[in-house]
């Protein structure tokens, strides 16, 4: 191995402890919680709930044509496949939180569960 190869090496094995140092938020390690906290740190975020942290996941679509055989056909073909994403049903409520209203995004699952406190206008 060359001089060269083994100091590119070290630096970027101290580059990466560097970059992944417990504690020090960088363009690097953000964001990368795990989906039931990520909403706790920022509630922020875009299109998930602020109760269960549901958010988007992705799924495909399938197109198909063609008579089932119990009907009389020849069966039932896949014509395409695509990506797509399932979005929440979210919805903006006024919600009690340490006795304050709050406007938050919330699933209708969580509504419905009564997980949250609607605030009287």
């Amino acid at each position: 191995m060359h001089a060269s190869a083994s100091a590119s090496r070290a630096l970027s094995v101290l580059f990466l402890a560097a970059v992944f140092e417990e504690g020090v938020p960088n363009r690097y390690n953000a964001g990368f919680e795990s989906k039931p906290t990520a909403y706790l740190r920022n509630p922020e975020v875009a299109r998930v709930c602020a109760i269960c942290g549901k958010g988007t996941s992705a799924g495909r679509s399938i197109a198909r044509r063609g008579r089932a055989k119990r009907l009389g056909g020849v069966g039932i073909k896949t014509t395409g496949v695509s990506k797509r994403t399932f979005k929440p049903n979210l919805q903006r409520v006024r919600v009690l939180v340490n006795g304050a209203s709050k406007r938050m995004l919330v699933c209708a699952k969580c509504i419905r569960d009564g997980k949250v406190t609607k605030a009287i206008k």
